[in-house]
């Protein structure tokens, strides 16, 4: 396997892809251009292989074009007016309008001056040790002050302090870890000095310097390296000073609240969503919980049409309603730090709070004119695609079902059928996290060994029991993983492929045939044989639907012109973030469908 390197970039980007060049794919009035399918192919991590691979290239092709050849037949259908796809557009629409604003209110009013790096230099370099006096009141923190001026020795005056307890060694401050104004009192001490009673937060504090030392942080920077961490420092203490005063200019007077009665409703129902959640899957409840899409869905099950409809968000003029408000929160994963009644209630306000100041900054921003532009309609238009093509899939799930008689013919079929059937073992690595599936792609390709890293990452519960191993025989063992696993050799990577509300990458071990004769009763075997049918069936019905779309929509593929595109050895996961916070995946992620084409190919080449 060659190596790779995977970035996740934090960075903000255009994706505006031009059309002059020949186009690499042609459906309908539709073209996918060089660069789209460059920018995709390149934005979609893969665990195994090399990126200028032809074989993956192909394969990714023809997933790229279902995609969208499902997102065009579904354009004309009611599905362009579901209201979860107008919520689930306008969400990220907001992110991108709000982007706008940010760069040109704040962002580009930012100005670091040459004189002001070179005074805070001083400052990068050491790393500070000190002591502190405590007191919620402000006589009592006087009357400490007195003492010391007296000429009491301050350790002598700490040890009768209680707050001595959380002092038993230095505390340890460098540049940029507090606020300038304290940052710049405590770096101007002298060593065994100690500074005026300081204002904080929940009372006042006496700050004492013990000791100066170098940074160990920045002792193998050289000084340009230096300079950059001081302009970050600095540039983010006047974002914060910009964002700060923007928004205490934005709120002014303005009052807005929640639907008391909705908030009392929804507060209960997400903690008996959540703590639901946690006793079926015998969570810890001192670690932290997120709420997914399909949790979401559960709890508008508890709401009416008209509580649905009903203003959550009371903002005097276009107040938001409660179904909104709750995509909002199942896009954004609804999280606590810990499964109690007090957390739950403390991250709904909290929610609550964002999104008012958040649809704030957004009303602004349309008023502003921030509300156009071509690069966000074009980000925008993949994961509206995206989104339509999974949903017309989904409208076939129903087609797909499996009766209980077709389930036993097939049963009586397979007691006289010695046909074989393919039983598979990998290793699997499961997370929620993208950043983590970043980090193992990355250690991946320095060579690391996968049941090391999965032993480290995966978060299947009970996945040490099994080394990490698991057997794929029948069809409703992750058919996910199996259909991606089937088309491996033994030793190679795949993934990650979305499962739900994670994603998984594995490593295949074993494959070999068994013979597929069930030796159970069929009650036993029964919801075995319907999954097993279920998922030949649904991947018939989709494979059969895309081939009928491709001739539908005059599919043309220039093969080799693809064969010309050059992709970089960079696999990468990026994500685009956003000014006042937010983010997505650069490009929405695909799992791999591929094996339609060469059907396709075979019907439009055969005899009429």
């Amino acid at each position: 396997m060659k190596n790779y390197l995977i970035l996740l970039l934090f960075l903000t980007f255009q994706i505006v892809f031009g059309q002059s060049a020949a186009p690499l794919v042609k459906i309908g009035d539709y073209e996918i251009s060089q660069e789209e399918y460059k920018f995709r192919f390149e934005l979609s991590p893969r665990a195994g292989g090399s990126a200028d691979n032809i074989t993956q290239k192909e394969q990714f092709l023809y997933t790229l074009i279902s995609e969208k050849l499902w997102a065009l037949e579904a354009a004309n259908t009611n599905l362009i007016n579901d209201q979860y796809l107008k919520n689930y557009l306008s969400i990220i629409e907001k992110m991108y309008v709000r982007d706008a604003l940010f760069n040109e209110e704040i962002q580009n009013k930012i100005v670091i001056t040459k004189e002001e790096i070179e005074k805070d230099l001083t400052k990068i370099n050491a790393e500070l040790e000190i002591k502190f006096l405590f007191s919620e009141n402000k006589n009592e923190i006087d009357s400490l002050y007195e003492i010391l001026l007296k000429g009491e020795n301050f350790d002598s005056l700490l040890t009768l302090r209680p707050e001595k307890r959380e002092q038993q060694e230095n505390i340890k401050v460098v540049y940029g870890q507090v606020d300038a104004e304290k940052e710049n009192i405590l770096f101007s001490l002298s060593e065994n000095n100690y500074s005026i009673p300081i204002k904080e937060n929940i009372g006042w504090v006496i700050y004492y310097l013990n000791s100066t030392s170098p940074s160990p942080l920045v002792s193998e920077m050289d000084n340009e390296k230096k300079q950059k961490a001081v302009k970050e420092v600095l540039e983010n203490r006047k974002k914060k000073f910009l964002f700060d005063n923007y928004i205490k200019d934005l709120y002014g007077n303005q009052v807005i609240n929640v639907d008391k009665d909705l908030f009392r409703k929804l507060l209960g129902v997400l903690t008996e969503v959540i703590f639901k959640k946690c006793a079926s899957s015998d969570c810890d409840k001192n670690e932290k919980l997120i709420l997914y899409e399909s949790d979401f869905l559960k709890i508008k099950s508890y709401f009416s049409d008209k509580e649905l409809k009903t203003n959550y968000v009371k903002f005097v003029d276009n107040p938001v309603n409660l179904n909104y408000f709750l995509d909002n929160l199942s896009f954004n994963e609804f999280r606590v730090e810990a499964v109690s009644e007090k957390l739950i209630e403390r991250a709904l306000n909290g929610c609550n709070r964002e999104f008012i100041t958040l649809e704030l900054i957004t009303r602004d921003a349309y008023i502003k004119n921030y509300g156009s532009g071509k690069l966000a309609q074009s980000e925008l238009n993949l994961w509206r695609d995206n989104y339509l093509s999974q949903s017309l899939k989904n409208r076939f799930i129903d087609s797909a079902r499996v009766s209980d008689d077709e389930a036993y013919e097939y049963f009586l079929k397979s007691k006289n059928d010695s046909s074989n059937a393919l039983k598979l073992k990998v290793i699997e690595l499961y997370t929620k996290d993208l950043q983590i599936v970043e980090i193992v792609l990355n250690k991946i390709s320095e060579g690391e060994d996968f049941r090391k890293l999965a032993a480290q990452f995966s978060e299947r519960k009970n996945a040490e029991n099994f080394n990490y191993e698991l057997t794929l025989k029948n069809y409703n063992d992750f058919p996910e993983i199996r259909e991606a696993a089937s088309s491996l050799n033994i030793g190679e990577l795949g993934g990650p492929v979305k499962i739900g509300n994670g994603y998984s990458i594995f490593q295949l071990i074993e494959k070999e045939n068994f013979t597929d004769i069930f030796a159970d009763t069929f009650e036993t075997e029964k919801e075995n044989i319907k999954q097993k049918l279920f998922y030949e069936k649904i991947g018939s019905i989709i494979k059969r639907k895309t081939i009928e779309l491709a001739k539908k929509y005059n599919l043309e593929v220039n093969e080799d012109l693809l064969n010309k595109v050059k992709t970089t050895e960079i696999n990468a996961l990026v994500y685009r973030h956003f000014g006042f916070g937010g983010r997505i995946l650069a490009a929405p992620f695909l799992n791999m469908f591929y094996e339609w084409y060469e059907d396709y190919k075979k019907e439009i080449s055969g005899p009429l």
